[in-house]
């Protein structure tokens, strides 16, 4: 399940799939640990069996401080790629009427990028001149 639900998270860059992937690993590596421990507990090594479990508790904390970092970033608007926002600026800056680009935000909405601008253009366009200001 790890290694399926990890390559499914990478084609489809989706956040949520990718921890799942990471919790599956954190179920096998726990489980893997709780039997070594136990094995070489009753094999007159006791203490590897608190050690082991000290070892998957980090893993786990690592893991959810991950988790915790990228979701973040989903959640603070901020641009998927700086290659995004390159291309972004990039067709901007080509527009006759756009004169300035003040800020990009972008976050996911299910498989799509939903992006906000915030551009400077001409003040003495009119508001309806600015309705119909479209990037093509």
């Amino acid at each position: 399940m790890t290694i399926y639900i990890g390559r499914l998270g990478q084609e489809t860059n989706n956040p949520v799939v990718q921890a799942m992937a990471y919790d599956h690993r954190n179920d096998l590596l726990s489980a893997s640990a709780a039997a070594v421990g136990i094995f070489l507990g009753q094999r007159g090594l006791p203490w590897v069996d608190p050690l082991a479990g000290a070892l998957v508790a980090l893993l786990i904390l690592r893991t959810g401080i991950y988790i915790l970092r990228e979701s973040s970033v989903e959640l603070m608007d901020a641009v998927p790629s700086k290659q995004l926002a390159e291309q972004m600026a990039e067709i901007l800056k080509k527009m006759p009427d756009v004169k300035q680009l003040e800020e990009i935000q972008a976050h996911r909405f299910g498989p799509h990028i939903v992006v906000n601008l915030t551009i400077g253009v001409d003040g003495s366009m009119t508001v309806l001149e600015g309705i119909k200001f479209q990037v093509k």
